[in-house]
């Protein structure tokens, strides 16, 4: 969804012609992918919280994110090298390439924004597995929310500094996918109930207006989507090897390259039309899965080597089961 929402946006900054699917279609509504990979991470992260050590978890999220990260730089480095004679090279700096949050500086990719609020939900999650308890760790969770909806419409930015980014409403999404994973198993609807409403709230915030209450319907309704698939009578039938588990696996390599692929070719090439437009599409897609591909196999490689070698171990059992909401 996102790669198809910034092949229309690049189309028309780097061509200056705009797709006639514009009057008929609001490429907005694809951004809503950023809610559902939002709600997914804070699902798997809750789930890593009731099964890892806070050393391993930590390890294993920078392993996830800088590997692939520091990848996708190299990569984007040599094709705009390439295609353009040059690449920007003040855009790779500490500031830039830690992903912590410092508030409006440029970035080597484009896409940066999502990690920087990826990385500070690891930190609470890191946090969150030092309190043991699961009813103590969703008491904070929920404490959190409160206070996010409360206070912190002023400190909804894109790209927060360290002082905004535990109050963006952006962290709303981790916290449903948080909430997803300890509702998961409940037996509470099925998954086509689940998806269809999470559809209808998805595409509800066209007709809000109100900010928070707007940003509340996108991140119902991925949680609901989110939620849905997670049904044992649904995720059952797909086997690790599934072509949808696998592209899953691959989608934050697509995630980090896709806009490379998308610059160099609208950029690059100097043509303009539906062909070209449907040309970068299709390579970004391509590229950035198999790029995902195989970032995502060599992840798996280094962390069974590094763990094996390390020897860490899981967290003990927590002394209470987990909640289930």
């Amino acid at each position: 969804m996102v790669t198809i929402y910034h092949s229309f946006i690049y189309y028309d900054n780097l061509s200056g012609t705009p797709i006639k699917f514009h009057d008929y279609f609001d490429p907005g509504l694809l951004s809503r992918g950023v809610a559902i990979f939002f709600v997914i991470s804070g699902f798997i992260m809750a789930m890593s919280a009731e099964r890892l050590s806070i050393g391993k978890f930590l390890w294993h999220r920078a392993l996830r994110i800088y590997f692939g990260y520091i990848a996708a730089i190299a990569i984007a480095v040599a094709a705009k090298t390439a295609v353009f004679g040059s690449y920007p090279m003040q855009l790779i700096s500490f500031k830039s390439v830690s992903l912590l949050p410092f508030g409006e500086i440029g970035y080597p990719l484009g896409v940066e924004w999502s990690l920087v609020y990826e990385i500070a939900f690891y930190a609470v999650i890191a946090l969150l597995i030092a309190l043991r308890y699961p009813a103590v760790r969703i008491g904070v969770m929920l404490a959190w929310m409160v206070v996010i909806m409360a206070f912190g419409g002023e400190s909804t930015h894109l790209l927060p500094n360290a002082s905004q980014i535990l109050l963006s409403q952006y962290n709303l999404g981790f916290i449903a996918g948080y909430f997803c994973w300890h509702l998961k198993g409940t037996g509470v609807g099925r998954f086509r109930d689940f998806f269809i409403l999470g559809i209808v709230l998805l595409l509800g915030d066209l007709i809000i207006t109100w900010p928070l209450m707007r940003e509340l319907f996108v991140v119902a309704g991925a949680s609901l989507i989110v939620l849905g698939a997670s049904d044992p009578r649904f995720s059952e039938r797909f086997a690790a090897d599934h072509p949808l588990v696998r592209w899953g696996n691959a989608s934050y390599g697509l995630y980090l390259m896709h806009v490379t692929i998308l610059g160099c070719v609208y950029a690059g090439s100097g043509q303009h039309g539906l062909g070209i437009y449907l040309t970068g599409l299709l390579m970004a897609l391509a590229g950035g899965i198999f790029f995902g591909s195989c970032e995502f196999t060599l992840y798996q490689r280094l962390k069974r080597l590094i763990d094996a070698r390390k020897k860490l171990v899981d967290a003990p059992v927590a002394d209470k089961k987990p909640v289930t909401l």
